[in-house]
């Protein structure tokens, strides 16, 4: 499978939950597909003006497309900045995912897939009071369809294999 195929998947993934933009640039890099999705989550007691909490999930997702991976950019203050330039705090913020997708044409080595797994980053904002981020790094090899992910990435790492993609899209658009 090239990028393009698996970029017109992601997409297709996309689409139900998420805002997209092609080839967005953020911190003077350009990315081939970015994602945004925002969930409200509210309590309320017998009338939606009583509420008990409420509070709002979001996640940003970067894609960016190589034919040889190149973790150059794959830095604690790249995504520092990144956070910044993307995320309002505010009191209804309660969590951020920021799902970092870089796609290889040509393969991935043991160390490449050893540097992702083992890359964290967390941010909390007012020591957790409002809210946190973390930083799901996802690493696809389309010429094995093997997927590394860090820990955080674990949760959703399996949705970006390329197999799996090409199933699911099938299976709704037959």
């Amino acid at each position: 499978m090239k990028t393009g195929e698996y970029l017109n998947l992601l997409r297709e993934l996309y689409l139900a939950h998420f805002d997209m933009k092609k080839n967005k640039e953020i911190l003077g890099q350009q990315f081939d597909l970015y994602a945004f999705c925002e969930v409200k989550n509210e309590k309320y007691i017998a009338h939606q003006s009583l509420k008990i909490y409420s509070y709002k999930d979001y996640e940003h997702c970067l894609v960016e497309l190589q034919t040889v991976f190149d973790g150059s950019n794959l830095t604690r203050e790249f995504f520092q900045d990144c956070v910044e330039e993307l995320i309002e705090i505010d009191n209804q913020h309660h969590q951020t995912y920021l799902t970092y997708v870089i796609a290889v044409d040509q393969g991935v080595s043991g160390e490449q897939a050893a540097f992702v797994r083992n890359f964290k980053f967390s941010k909390s904002y007012w020591l957790g009071l409002k809210g946190w981020c973390d930083l799901r790094l996802i690493l696809v090899d389309l010429q094995s369809h093997k997927v590394y992910s860090n820990k955080k990435g674990k949760e959703v790492a399996d949705k970006y294999n390329p197999d799996w993609l090409k199933a699911r899209v099938d299976e709704i658009y037959g």
